[in-house]
């Protein structure tokens, strides 16, 4: 089979006929100079098929010079839509891969981010546990400049956390994009 038909309806044929509507027969026809005048004796080219089914067929173009002297064009074309299709799912793939990639590491930037908040936050966190404790176990012992003190110390660790916070609140609308620039003009 050719052109998706038996050979027997094929042999004799005009190959335009075969595998273009016939409104398209002269703009193929020109097509083909243009091709054989570049030079190009192997192109590939999208058309439209007499079933109006999009194919991409590899030509092979060629002039002939017969006994007689004259030219005749010889042209082969390979239909390699299915081949077309198959590099267009491989570029598909491809970005896909790259954006599975990509969340992958922002999943572990995620995942360091976390344990280093974590980290930063078990020790203010800790530091005003111990010190409630201090105060909770040995209130009448530490006197009123101990309990002074670890009050001072549970203040600045709050202070500390409020301010990791803070930060992180601004980083994160920073990065959503709800922060913006706008400088100001001010004396220094």
């Amino acid at each position: 089979k050719a052109f998706q038909r038996p050979l027997n309806e094929i042999l004799g044929q005009n190959f335009l006929s075969l595998c273009l509507p016939e409104e398209n027969h002269l703009m193929a026809r020109q097509v083909i100079k243009n091709v054989l005048s570049m030079g190009v004796e192997r192109r590939l080219i999208t058309m439209i098929d007499i079933n109006n089914k999009i194919r991409h067929i590899d030509w092979d173009i060629s002039i002939i010079y017969l006994s007689d002297h004259s030219e005749s064009l010889f042209v082969m074309g390979h239909d390699v839509t299915e081949r077309v299709a198959l590099e267009k799912l491989s570029v598909e793939e491809a970005k896909v891969r790259a954006v599975l990639a990509n969340e992958r590491k922002l999943s572990q930037l995620r995942a360091q981010f976390i344990t280093t908040i974590s980290h930063e936050f078990r020790s203010p966190l800790s530091s005003i546990l111990n010190s409630t404790e201090m105060l909770d176990k040995r209130y009448d012992y530490l006197g009123e400049d101990g309990r002074k003190q670890r009050l001072k110390r549970m203040k600045n660790q709050v202070l500390i956390l409020n301010g990791m916070v803070e930060e992180i609140i601004i980083a994160m609308n920073a990065s959503d994009g709800y922060l913006s620039f706008r400088p100001i003009e001010c004396a220094i």
